[in-house]
C-alpha cells in the first residue's frame, strides 16, 4: 500500500490535502496524518494498527 500511495500521489501531482478532499467527497473521513502514516507503511488502512 505505501509504495502505491506514494507513486499515485507523485504521478497525479497531488498532496495529502488533495487526496483528503477527494476521499471526503466520497464520504470517507481521513486526516493528513493518517495519510502520511499509510504512505510510510506505519499504518494499515484495513486493520488500523500501527506497524
Amino acid at each position: 500500500m505505501n509504495i502505491q500511495l506514494k507513486k499515485i500521489l507523485e504521478e497525479k501531482n497531488m498532496s495529502f490535502s488533495d487526496l483528503k478532499e477527494l476521499l471526503e467527497a466520497k464520504g470517507i473521513k481521513v486526516n493528513n496524518s493518517q495519510l502520511s502514516l499509510y504512505s510510510s507503511g506505519k499504518r494499515n488502512p484495513k486493520n488500523k494498527k500501527f506497524g
